[in-house]
């Protein structure tokens, strides 16, 4: 996204990520600019980025409330989002927030596991390189394998379990950039650590790595293309109920966290209808 400070910006639009000509305009829900993408535009948006000589390295977020709700108390998290060229609505509540602000249209709800495999299949089509980074030893091989499932074809991959750590910092952004440094570009760099780490990772090495590479943080896809969690239901996700799906998996630790989104999602849905009205 622009560069420009916008803690305090509370525009509903703002310029988006410029791709191979194509213009993507955001809109706000709560703190955070969302990116107006459809489903369909991720394979051109690839092969677009690709295209260019040389390909400027781009960040792309998927987040939902969990994010929202995590970006209002950790600038670090805010900042990451912000500075993303495309931040896409994994989850019901932002995609609700774009209907309500007249971008139904416009913006699809596109969950981690189906921008994966779309990305991926567009880059494996046109010979990129795929880094998976993340998970315990042993998971990006098995996401591969699940993933090359799913698209039908083979990926070119280079999957790797870098050191776990509790906090991203500048000295483990370097370890991973050095690993990541010795790739033939262009190549797309799936990140999946879980929120927030993946997003403030990919801030730190779209510095360290500025042209070549594109960094998609997908958490925990990861988990469902290697088998190790299972994806919800078709009828789950067509509902828009994936929050209430997972809180059965892990009754101990989502519920809570949905509980504190709940009033940071019911805010942004009332500011976002507000605005929507006296647009009108």
């Amino acid at each position: 996204m622009m560069s420009t400070d916008r803690m305090g910006d509370l525009r509903d639009t703002a310029p988006e990520a410029d791709i191979d000509g194509v213009k993507y305009e955001t809109f706000r829900f709560g703190t955070l600019l969302f990116t107006r993408i459809r489903r369909a535009d991720l394979k051109p948006l690839v092969s677009g980025w690709a295209a260019r000589q040389p390909a400027p390295s781009m960040t792309m977020t998927l987040t939902g409330a969990h994010g929202l709700t995590e970006s209002r108390v950790n600038p670090e998290i805010q900042a990451a989002h912000e500075d993303a060229d495309i931040v896409l609505c994994d989850g019901t509540p932002p995609w609700l927030g774009a209907v309500i602000h007249g971008h139904a249209r416009q913006v699809d709800r596109i969950p981690g596991r189906d921008a994966m495999r779309e990305i991926a299949s567009a880059a494996a089509d046109i010979g990129l390189k795929q880094a998976f980074i993340g998970g315990p030893p042993g998971l990006a091989e098995r996401t591969v394998a699940g993933l090359e499932l799913a698209i039908g074809r083979p990926i070119d991959a280079l999957p790797w379990s870098p050191p776990f750590v509790e906090r991203v910092d500048d000295a483990y952004a370097d370890i991973v950039a050095a690993k990541l440094g010795g790739i033939e570009a262009p190549v797309v760099v799936w990140i999946g650590l879980s929120t927030p780490k993946q997003e403030m990772l990919a801030e730190r090495l779209r510095k360290r790595l500025p042209h070549g590479f594109f960094f998609v943080a997908v958490g925990a896809a990861f988990d469902m293309y290697a088998g190790t969690r299972p994806p919800p239901p078709p009828i789950v996700s067509r509902l828009g109920v994936e929050w209430l799906y997972r809180s059965f998996q892990e009754p101990r630790r989502l519920p809570a966290r949905y509980a504190r989104a709940l009033p940071v999602v019911a805010i942004a849905l009332g500011v976002a209808a507000w605005r929507r009205l006296t647009r009108s």
